[in-house]
């Protein structure tokens, strides 16, 4: 059986505000769901998903250590990034990629002046619900 590929642009996909989720100001943190559960059949597989945020400078302390079950790899787009567990800091270019193991406490926080472009692969265990769009209850470390 033939597949016709999906094409999502993301001029197309939704916009999801998730900073206030840790407490930033409004429109501080956007992600958008570029790829995941919802988009296909289940011919697609929907073992991960494939996430765009964007996000505005912050003090690096505005975004606190937090952890999930999935595991998630970001590659920086378009900016600089402070990455950080507690055993150690990261600053991530544009072109690096950085990779948390599940449920790994981290935080990626924009350096300077600029917003930042990241993309995010996660996988989506047990049932896979992670990767479906959802706006964010308070974040919990």
């Amino acid at each position: 059986m033939n597949k016709t590929m999906i094409h999502r642009r993301k001029v197309d996909v939704d916009i999801i505000d998730v900073g206030q989720a840790f407490g930033m100001p409004e429109g501080a943190m956007n992600i958008q769901w570029m790829i995941n559960k919802d988009v296909g059949d289940e011919s697609y597989r929907h073992n991960f998903a494939v996430r765009r945020y964007i996000l505005k400078p912050v003090d690096v302390d505005a975004i606190p250590f937090h952890n999930h079950e999935y595991v998630q790899a970001l590659t920086v787009i378009r900016g600089t990034v402070h990455c950080e567990t507690p055993d150690g800091v990261v600053i991530a270019e544009e072109g690096d990629s950085v990779y948390f193991a599940s449920n790994e406490k981290h935080k990626a926080v924009p350096v300077g002046d600029e917003t930042v472009e990241i993309i995010c692969v996660i996988d989506c265990p047990g049932n896979g619900d992670n990767c479906r769009p959802v706006v964010p209850q308070k974040m919990t470390t």
